[in-house]
Formats: C-alpha cells, sequence, structure tokens
C-alpha cells in the first residue's frame, strides 16, 4: 500500500497544475443570504448536481472561480509556477459562468489589457490595469492631479498593499472588489511597511487607509469598471483603550539624546543636516511633519513687536493658517540649509516626505541604542512635545491651542490630559504646597479662640 503524504500531495499537485486550466465554480453567498452557512468561514455552494441541491439553490448571490490557467503563472526563486486565481464571473447563472469558464480556457489566461484604438472591455478591467490607470489620472501634468505627498501615500497604498494582497489571494479583476468581504480582507491584511514590520497600523492610520481606498474604488466605479464598492460598507470598531489614545512627547533628557545622536552614515552631511533641522523645526513650532516637508522660507515673518520670528503656514491636514513663534536658533539652522528653489521660494528639505520621515525615525533609532526612550517614538513626538513642554512651564493653553492650528481649546485639552514624567513632578509640587497652605491655615484656626473663627 502507498501512502501519500501532504508533502507528496503538495508536489504532485504543483506538478498538475502548472501549464493546464483547472478553474473551480462556486456560488459565494453574501452574509445576508438566507443560504450563508452559520459560523462557516468559507460560505461556498456548488453547481447543484441533484433535484435536492437544485431546489435548494433559490438565491441569486454572485458565482465566483478559484483555481488555475495555464498561462497565468509566476515565477518563484526562479521557477515557473501556477498562480492561483480568485475572481467573480460577474454573474448569478450557471449556465453563464460556465460559458465565461470556457471562454478563459480558451485564451488560457486572464484578458489582456486593450492596446491603443481597441475599445475597453468593462467588464474585464483588471487590479493592475485599474491601479496603473488611476495613479496616471492623479499625476501631476494630468486633469485631476493632487499633491506629490499625497500622490505617494496612494502609490504606496495601491502599489504596497493592493498588488501584493491580489497576487497573494489570486485576485485578477477589480469588479471583485464590489464584495465587501473581499475589501475586509484587505483592510485585515494591512500591517507597517517600515517602522516595526509586521505590527498592526494603528486605527487612526487604518481609517485614513481605508478612505483612500474608498476614493480609488469610488474612481473606478466612475469609470464603469465596476458597479459599485464593497469598501463604502465597511466600518472599523475602535477596540483601542484611552491609554492607546494618550499623546507622549519627549522627556527633556530625551531630546537631549536625540539631538546629541550620532550622524547617520549613509548619508551626506547635507541630509544629516536636514535631518537634524527637521527635528528642531517640529519641536519648537509643533508642526506636524507633512507641514515641516513643505517649509520655505516665504513662510518666515517677522514678529509683530519686529524683534523675533513666525512660522506663517498653511496646515496640510486642516487647510487652516498657522502662526507659531520661531525661534531665531531655528531659523538660522534652516538658512544655513542649502534647499532646493522652486516658483522664487527656498525650500529647505530636498527630500521626499517618506526619506524625511524615514530619516526622522532613524535618527531616534540611534538616539536609543544604549537605553530606550520611555514611550514609543515618530516623528508627531516632537509636536507632542512642545505642546506638553509649554503646559509645563505655564503657557496659557488658548496660545498653545493657537499655535497648534486646533479647532478649539477643549481639542487641546482632550489630546494633552496625559502626563509625562515632568508634568507629574510638577502637579506633585503644586499638590504639595497646595496641602501645606490648606494644614497651616487649618492648625491657625484650631488655635483660634471659637469667638475670632470666622464664619461661612
Amino acid at each position: 500500500m502507498v501512502i501519500f503524504t501532504r508533502h507528496h500531495a503538495t508536489i504532485l499537485l504543483m506538478a498538475i497544475l502548472v501549464g493546464t486550466n483547472d478553474l473551480k465554480i462556486y456560488r459565494r453567498h453574501a452574509s445576508y443570504c438566507t443560504r450563508y452557512p452559520a459560523g462557516s468561514k468559507k460560505p461556498d455552494t456548488y453547481k447543484p448536481s441533484s433535484k435536492k441541491e437544485q431546489m435548494a439553490d433559490s438565491c441569486q448571490c454572485p458565482i465566483w472561480c478559484r483555481g488555475y490557467l495555464a498561462k497565468h503563472t509566476k515565477m518563484v526563486k526562479g521557477k515557473l509556477r501556477a498562480k492561483r486565481l480568485f475572481a467573480s464571473l460577474d454573474t448569478n447563472d450557471w449556465t453563464a459562468a460556465e460559458q465565461e469558464i470556457a471562454r478563459l480556457y480558451r485564451r488560457g489566461s486572464l484578458p489582456p489589457l486593450p492596446s491603443a484604438g481597441q475599445v475597453l472591455d468593462t467588464s474585464a478591467i483588471t487590479v493592475g490595469y485599474a491601479v496603473e490607470r488611476y495613479l496616471q489620472s492623479r499625476q501631476d501634468g494630468s486633469l485631476n492631479p493632487i499633491e506629490a505627498d499625497t500622490y505617494a501615500h496612494y502609490a504606496s497604498l495601491l502599489n504596497q498593499r493592493l498588488i501584493p494582497f491580489c497576487d497573494d489571494k489570486g485576485i485578477a479583476y477589480i469588479r471583485d472588489f464590489e464584495n465587501k468581504d473581499v475589501c475586509s480582507q484587505f483592510t485585515e491584511s494591512w500591517r507597517q511597511l517600515r517602522r516595526n514590520q509586521g505590527a498592526l497600523l494603528a486605527m487612526t492610520t487604518r481609517r485614513t487607509e481605508l478612505e483612500r481606498f474608498r476614493t480609488f474604488l469610488r474612481e473606478c466605479v466612475e469609470n464603469e469598471w465596476m458597479q459599485k464598492s464593497g469598501a463604502d460598507r465597511i466600518r472599523f470598531k475602535n477596540h483601542t483603550t484611552a491609554r492607546d489614545e494618550e499623546r507622549y512627547g519627549l522627556e527633556l533628557e530625551e531630546y537631549e539624546r536625540l539631538k546629541a545622536a550620532p550622524d547617520a552614515p549613509d548619508l551626506s552631511e547635507v541630509e544629516n543636516r536636514e535631518t537634524r533641522a527637521a527635528t528642531e523645526l517640529m519641536r519648537w513650532t509643533g508642526m506636524r511633519i507633512s507641514d515641516a516637508h513643505k517649509f520655505n522660507d516665504s513662510e518666515i515673518v517677522r514678529n509683530e513687536r519686529g524683534d523675533g520670528y513666525n512660522a506663517d503656514f498653511i496646515q496640510k491636514k486642516t487647510k487652516r493658517r498657522c502662526i507659531t513663534p520661531l525661534p531665531d536658533h531655528v531659523v538660522e539652522i534652516l538658512n544655513a540649509l542649502p534647499g532646493e528653489t522652486a516658483d522664487g521660494k527656498k525650500y529647505f528639505f530636498t527630500c521626499t516626505y517618506t526619506a524625511l520621515r524615514m530619516r526622522v525615525d532613524t535618527l531616534a533609532a540611534r538616539a536609543q541604542k544604549d537605553k530606550p526612550f520611555t514611550h514609543p517614538f515618530s516623528p508627531h513626538c516632537l509636536r507632542h512635545t512642545f505642546a506638553i513642554q509649554h503646559i509645563n512651564v505655564g503657557t496659557d493653553v488658548k496660545l498653545i491651542s493657537k499655535w497648534l492650528g486646533h479647532e478649539s481649546v477643549a481639542v487641546t485639552l482632550e489630546h494633552y490630559g496625559n502626563w509625562i514624567k515632568e508634568t507629574q513632578r510638577l502637579a506633585e509640587d503644586v499638590s504639595r504646597d497646595a496641602n501645606t497652605r490648606m494644614m497651616v491655615k487649618a492648625a491657625a484656626l484650631r488655635n483660634q479662640p471659637p469667638s475670632e473663627q470666622p464664619h461661612d
């Protein structure tokens, strides 16, 4: 008797599938369908073969296929391997589904992208084509351009998240994302790409990425490449605790370590200076890194007294004008940078937004080589450092709120209700002094005759 192990079965399966057509069709039931199996992770049913199954097959859920096509392959470690396909057949009729499978078998691969002058088959738009066309339509010089930084975020989402996800799942057509479950699987796959690779994205980042994904799919719907967007029905439930939402800056000692950290050996002298200038700019103005990256000399203005400078700029996130005191030493550091000139303005930072963010991150990593910071670091911690250290020295919270560009003082108080060590020490000192004064007053009252004690 010959016993086949799972390893043997895998080898045999791969040998059979490479260069052959093997697609299974099935009805993929939606969660609202009465035939959706309770507790099942795969709510699928196959083509009915008996009278009983035909009677039960009464819903209108879409028919999908999964498996392999002869010419649908990929290279794995220099060897040709079959690439698994997972796609909607855009029908709920078994006969139409089988006809579409027959067409795919004759072709042996997915429909090719149209060449110039050919009519576009909107029912067979692949994910790769949709991504390529969307990014082309939003580039600088197109009819509907977006800012370079925003474009980079979309390119990262689509090229580094969506395309690899589809390759892994074998998803071919953009219309497959009409299905909410497919969109949900995609959002569940999101992990950090740079810092802490593989870790889940923070909830705020996931919401931002979801909105970008929705925008992309809505454009696909506008182009009639799909009928609806499955991402529009996704809702993230916030399972974070109050502690997860707290904002932490750096202790003063930690920021001094950041300033004293060695230069990056793989960066030029100018690039290292830009990195340090960016940290000082964010630390002393409370700027977000997106605003610091685009900061230019036209946004440095004299203050009302004429004895100093302000940073006067439009916040990228809120689109509100923000005027923040800019220390003289920061102005000197910025002006000493070579920068680059565009539209008559000197932009201090010559690298991309992503590069600047990574450089600040790695500077912090070098500062923590011997001793980690109290809390996890990101460039946004420098904005928190600005706010919290102002709170520590008693700056009016109304001024802090204006400098940060917050909508109201309530937003500022909500953001910075947490304490760093120095804040807690200051609070303890205030509490101790207040308790001492109250106890002295109470003792004095106890020593007074009853007739001399004050009455309420």
